[in-house]
């Protein structure tokens, strides 16, 4: 093909010069960000978790900064200690606490506690799960607007097909989700009884809930002729379960998980030895499930436990793992982001959207 008289002669010189221009360009462009993003790192001033924050009426979560991400510790676990602030009076039967993680004398996490007294509250798991196809995603945020609770955090696992399923069974105001009978299942959260002489809210570990000879059994063959005689008619006087794995910490001080690398942010419910219920949110990634194991059992033999925690079972973790607290004396909020730390995508100040959260309700 001959060019055409009209288009316009370019020397080779000019074409040389625009390259040699362009890269230049590139290369200052990339200096100066590394120099920005140096200085970001290093800067002390930056908070290590901008993501959360005890927010005012009217504010909105803070959004994500690359620097809280980049800077997750490592997952050794050694000299760690506990800075335990003050419980905080939030409602009828509730209470708020942020304990500061140090390891070394390092801030690695900070974990945050809503304790509530059964007595005076009741759990209800809400879900946007119907069937195959249908389910409806919310953020936390979104959740707690819809259920106006004052306290609202994520539920266990779900599944990515069908969408938003729950893995293990859940009961919302007695309506079953998700499959009955899972093997791997250890323990339960359940609230609302049907019948007397049984607590009002309970987490129910599956190896001691029942007498020995009844709970060895499942235990044993974790086979679901098992489950029907054992696990299933304790669950069944209950409106409202939420059924998962793992066991994080038995009452015997057994950390119930295999030791591995995996951080993230994690949510874990608990029972004191007073009877009340805990919810415990990982503000950061610096805990693997078995670290956090670890943790809750040494701060049980402490001679000040900040938790004194008789029972914890794990929910699920990474971006879905959130708590939102809304009263009239404290407005706080910390979830995940779409994607997180050690994936391929994380999508900045986007919170992750999930299918069912567990809201804490005042009793009439």
């Amino acid at each position: 093909m001959q060019p055409s008289r009209n288009m316009p002669r370019v020397s080779r010189r000019s074409c040389g010069g625009r390259h040699v221009l362009g890269l230049l360009i590139v290369t200052a462009t990339v200096v100066y960000l590394s120099c920005r993003a140096g200085a970001w790192l290093a800067n002390p001033k930056i908070p290590k978790f901008p993501h959360l924050g005890l927010l005012q009426p009217g504010q909105q979560v803070e959004r994500l900064s690359p620097a809280a991400y980049l800077r997750v510790p490592t997952p050794d676990y050694h000299d760690v200690t506990l800075v335990d602030a003050s419980w905080r009076a939030i409602g009828p039967g509730l209470a708020f606490n942020r304990v500061t993680v140090l390891r070394a004398g390092q801030e690695v996490d900070t974990i945050a506690v809503v304790r509530i007294a059964p007595a005076k509250n009741a759990l209800q798991p809400i879900t946007g799960y119907r069937a195959k196809g249908v389910c409806d995603m919310r953020t936390l945020a979104d959740w707690q607007k819809q259920t106006a609770a004052p306290v609202v955090f994520n539920s266990a696992q779900y599944m990515a097909e069908p969408r938003g399923r729950p893995c293990a069974l859940l009961k919302c105001d007695g309506i079953a989700y998700g499959p009955d009978f899972v093997a791997s299942i250890r323990g339960a959260l359940v609230s609302q009884p049907t019948r007397a002489g049984l607590p009002a809210v309970d987490l129910l570990d599956f190896d001691y809930t029942f007498d020995a000879q009844r709970a060895s059994r499942f235990s044993r063959s974790r086979t679901e002729a098992a489950y029907e005689a054992t696990i299933a008619p304790r669950l069944k006087a209950y409106r409202q379960v939420v059924a998962h794995w793992p066991i994080l910490l038995d009452q015997a001080g057994r950390i119930r998980v295999d030791q591995t690398e995996r951080q993230a942010r994690r949510t874990v419910v608990a029972k004191d030895h007073d009877g009340n219920l805990l919810v415990l949110a990982t503000e950061g990634e610096y805990f693997t499930l078995y670290n956090l194991g670890r943790l809750l059992k040494d701060d049980r033999g402490s001679p000040r436990p900040a938790f004194d925690i008789r029972t914890a079972m794990n929910l699920d973790g990474g971006p879905p793992s959130g708590l939102l607290v809304n009263t009239a004396s404290l407005q706080y909020a910390s979830s995940g982001p779409v994607g997180g730390s050690g994936t391929d995508l994380m999508v900045l100040g986007v919170q992750m959207a999930i299918p069912t959260v567990i809201c804490v309700q005042p009793n009439p």
